[in-house]
């Protein structure tokens, strides 16, 4: 039996966002469909390492570092790998304690390597794919438009911006009698090199990179991977929530049922929640229409966005809960008309877009990354400009106004991926893999 590693920065039962649900899907399947054995390795803030199970899969708590670099035990790590009798490691993360450094000491050992990039900021230092915050990118890492970028987002204007990056060199002689708001801006020129480098790094340590999206992949090969080496393979909804048949709902007009509008997912501003609840405040009355969210806290961060969001709520029809079970999943969105997905960033999915579409409901979504990539605008769903308030205001009303709009939208829906495939595509990966040994 083959045995997969798989480590991840945060997981159940203390975290279930996207890339959580994604692999607990992916190693349920992996165990029921193809007899392979899967631990999960994840970083923890304690003095010693912690064995548990969850819902039938063990995962290994490995201590991070006493020091302050919040890197994981190295050591321990290793360790745990060998004693559990590994046979690839699939890397799901790549953070400060889950970083490069992990693939690197597996590829020692001696292990087949795997990399599932999920997020645009493992490629894109801003985090979001959008240049400047507006534009959307290519995802190549370039020295000086991604210094320029990075120093936008430090609240360097461009036209400042620009002539700062050819003064560094200069401006370095004095840094360490200079302010360290200052000596951050000197090292972005370094910081683009090292991501660069470390995406190279990467590159030599990993037997195969897996791109979630088209646009991940894309970005990969701009970048210098080597395209032998990536697998784009979409990540799918649990079986369970794809019906069979889906169920075709005939619209009626907007003075006799009230669109429901819902929004799943965190509180934070890639997300958007901002540009939804502008949108629906600055409708008018006369318009039947409910703004649902479920949203979701990590951080403190998350709460700081979520109080200043709520604040600006001026319209009784916007109703705000807390996250959603995932086990009321697929009854929550089958209680919307259009689930909203107002990303401001790249998204590699999401997955919540896919699962709005295996039970039925049409996706309006911002015109960006993955959403892009999985609804067709003015089939399944309604691709707006992501930060264009006019344009979200304007599709909320034509799916008022227009029933038949809604209608037509239902109809072209279709079964997304689930992950009982997704699982196959990586049985075949590893596959491939140990027969390479």
């Amino acid at each position: 039996m083959t045995t997969v590693a798989h480590s991840i920065a945060w997981y159940f039962p203390e975290s279930s966002g996207g890339t959580e649900v994604y692999l607990k899907t992916l190693v349920d399947h992996l165990k029921n469909d193809h007899d392979m054995s899967s631990i999960v390795v994840i970083p923890v803030h304690s003095t010693k390492q912690i064995n548990t199970v969850f819902e039938n899969i063990e995962v290994l708590k490995i201590p991070v570092s006493s020091n302050s670099s919040e890197k994981l035990d190295l050591s321990l790590f290793e360790e745990c790998l060998q004693a559990k009798k590994v046979d690839i490691y699939h890397q799901h993360s790549w953070t400060t304690s889950c970083g490069p450094e992990l693939l690197q000491s597996a590829k020692r050992l001696g292990y087949k390597t795997v990399l599932t990039i999920h997020v645009p900021g493992n490629i894109c230092l801003r985090g979001t794919m959008m240049k400047f915050g507006k534009y959307p990118c290519d995802g190549k890492i370039d020295l000086f438009h991604c210094s320029i970028c990075l120093m936008n987002d430090k609240g360097i204007p461009s036209a400042i911006a620009k002539p700062l990056y050819w003064s560094l060199p200069v401006f370095g002689i004095f840094a360490e009698k200079l302010p360290k708001r200052i000596r951050t801006l000197l090292a972005i020129k370094n910081i683009v090199a090292q991501r660069k480098e470390q995406l190279r790094s990467v590159d030599k340590v990993t037997d195969k990179i897996v791109a979630v999206c088209e646009w991940m992949s894309n970005s990969l090969k701009r970048n210098g991977i080597d395209e032998k080496k990536i697998v784009f393979s979409r990540q799918g909804v649990e079986t369970s929530l794809v019906d069979k048949k889906l169920e075709i709902v005939e619209a009626t007009p907007y003075l006799k049922k009230r669109l429901i509008v819902g929004y799943i997912g965190r509180w934070t501003p890639v997300k958007g929640v901002h540009v939804l609840v502008s949108a629906i405040n600055s409708l008018s009355a006369q318009l039947d229409i409910q703004l649902v969210i479920y949203g979701m806290i990590h951080q403190k961060a998350d709460e700081v966005y979520k109080d200043m969001v709520t604040s600006q709520i001026n319209s009784s029809n916007i109703i705000v809960n807390d996250s959603v079970d995932r086990q009321q999943i697929k009854a929550v969105l089958k209680s919307f008309d259009v689930l909203a997905v107002p990303s401001q960033w790249f998204e590699t999915g999401p997955l919540v877009v896919l699962e709005a579409q295996a039970c039925g409901i049409p996706v309006v979504g911002s015109n960006i990354g993955g959403i892009a990539e999985l609804v067709k605008h003015g089939e399944d769903g309604l691709l707006i400009d992501s930060a264009n308030l006019h344009a979200w205001r304007q599709a909320f009303t034509d799916l008022v106004l227009k029933p038949f709009l809604l209608d037509d939208l239902r109809k072209g829906q279709r079964p997304p991926k689930s992950m009982k495939t997704t699982a196959s595509e990586m049985n075949c990966l590893y596959s491939e893999l140990m027969s390479q040994q």
